[in-house]
């Protein structure tokens, strides 16, 4: 199977001095997370990739 190079993708909403995203919802709602996953797969297809790979956050100790 052929390595694809991997990106590293920095967000400045979270590494810079930007704290907004303190008040934001700890996880995507549903809809959202649908819509990444229909638009990632018009993505893909329109470029014949190969191979993707999604890495999910760990959830909280509460669960949330």
């Amino acid at each position: 199977m052929t390595r694809l190079p991997a990106v590293r993708v920095n967000c400045y909403l979270y590494e810079m001095a930007d704290r907004s995203w303190r008040d934001k919802p700890v996880a995507m709602p549903r809809r959202t997370i649908d819509q990444v996953a229909h638009r990632s797969g018009e993505h893909l297809r329109a470029h014949a990739a190969l191979a993707v790979h999604a890495l999910r956050a760990a959830t909280s100790a509460t669960g949330s």
